[in-house]
């Protein structure tokens, strides 16, 4: 099997199915701790998808091509070892997938560990806790407080206060509920090689449009702009003084704190990219990518910053449009994570208190029926295959069904219907 051909493929028409299936071999690497020596090893497991019944062949590959490593765990007695020489040289031969879970560990059986038992396994003391590497000082100090109920009868807001915590509420489910936080800023692609990268200039390509980036900005600025009433800054503030001192508040108030020192450090700079680290914060950054194109026409100190953020890159802007999504993103992701906390608390008072916000809500929680029809670029797209869909298969029909089906005849059928309509 080619290198261009891993996976599993399956061809399905308008004409019906036509299905050519690939052998699928899946490699996954799982790191194991041994309990008796206390030393970390690797296992090399194999799943010839081939051998499965089709429901669980499926639900496999779809695990796999999804990313859903997670899943995979309940797959694991469909894997078989092999940690030899001549399985790998087999694997590499073939080409088959692979996948590694850094989330996932075993013991010297088989068993699945958990972090939580790493600790004492390497110690030998059951009392030691473990947590993973991405843990920050906030998030240990959360893990271990003793719990405590988490006020609610004992809190009184104010009627300004309940306002602004269900604007903040309500935007904050907009923005991640949207097509941007979902799918995230793209990626960058370049005609350079491992020495000599970005060649020229780079291409960005994202799952989202420009519409849906221009609605998300215009969301998130309303939870990040400082004179916006129900911003993310101003509902922590409300959020811990409600809370006073509760483990919960704290972990939130150094979320809020992680954000704002964030905000005023250069963006992320990847390996491969040119002239970095930058010379800009990322509240530069994305202060001139909302004041310059997306939420007031510029004006002229703006234009200036923006020049400079793009001559910081070289000019590349497809460079500067990445940095600034990804560090969009990135905010939006710590806006989010402290966020939902208050939401899910707000949410709960207002039931224990039997008050109901009298705020707009938005636009769709009315309208459902917003987007639901078919766009008329859409539209046309459609009927004008479905119409070569159905000329192909007169032309099949009419060269007498050769085997091959009415596929190799839509190229011609597309020419012959575009020179029809030059009349």
């Amino acid at each position: 099997m080619s290198q261009a051909r891993r996976g599993f493929q399956c061809r399905k028409t308008a004409f019906g199915s036509d299905s050519k299936e690939v052998k699928v071999i899946i490699f996954w690497k799982v790191r194991y701790l041994d309990r008796n020596s206390r030393k970390f090893g690797d296992r090399h497991l194999y799943l010839d998808t081939s051998t499965l019944e089709p429901a669980k062949r499926a639900a496999v590959e779809l695990a796999l091509e999804t990313n859903e490593k997670r899943k995979f765990s309940t797959f694991r007695l469909l894997f078989k070892e092999d940690s030899s020489k001549e399985a790998m040289e087999r694997w590499v031969e073939t080409g088959c997938k692979s996948f590694f879970s850094p989330e996932y560990f075993e013991d010297e059986l088989g068993a699945q560990v958990t972090v939580q038992q790493i600790g004492p396994i390497l110690s030998g003391d059951p009392e030691v806790v473990m947590f993973p590497s991405h843990y920050r000082p906030h998030d240990i100090e959360l893990e271990i407080a003793e719990s405590a109920p988490i006020p609610i009868d004992s809190v009184a807001l104010s009627d300004a206060e309940v306002r602004l915590l269900a604007y903040f509420s309500r935007d904050l489910r907009e923005m991640t509920g949207s097509a941007f936080f979902k799918n995230g800023p793209g990626t960058l692609s370049s005609t350079g090689t491992s020495n000599q990268l970005f060649v020229g200039e780079p291409t960005l390509a994202t799952a989202v449009t420009d519409d849906e980036i221009r609605s998300y900005v215009m969301i998130f600025r309303r939870l990040y702009m400082e004179n916006e009433q129900a911003n993310f800054l101003k509902a922590v503030a409300v959020y811990e003084q409600a809370l006073k001192g509760h483990s919960f508040a704290r972990w939130v108030a150094a979320e809020a704190k992680s954000y704002s020192d964030t905000l005023q450090t250069p963006p992320y700079f990847p390996p491969f990219a040119p002239n970095g680290p930058y010379p800009f914060t990322r509240k530069r950054l994305i202060d001139v990518f909302i004041y310059t194109q997306y939420a007031h026409q510029p004006k002229a100190d703006r234009e200036r910053q923006f020049a400079a953020c793009l001559g910081a890159v070289g000019g590349r802007r497809a460079v500067l449009t990445w940095l600034f999504l990804k560090e969009l993103q990135e905010v939006s992701f710590k806006v989010a994570n402290a966020g939902r906390v208050i939401d899910a608390w707000f949410a709960r008072y207002c039931q224990h208190q039997q008050i109901k916000p009298m705020v707009l809500t938005s636009i769709a929680d009315h309208h459902p029926g917003l987007g639901t029809m078919e766009k008329a670029s859409d539209k046309n797209e459609r009927l004008k295959s479905e119409k070569i869909v159905q000329l192909a298969n007169s032309m099949w029909q009419a060269s007498g069904s050769p085997e091959g089906g009415p596929e190799m005849f839509l190229l011609r059928a597309r020419e012959s219907l575009e020179e029809a309509f030059k009349g």
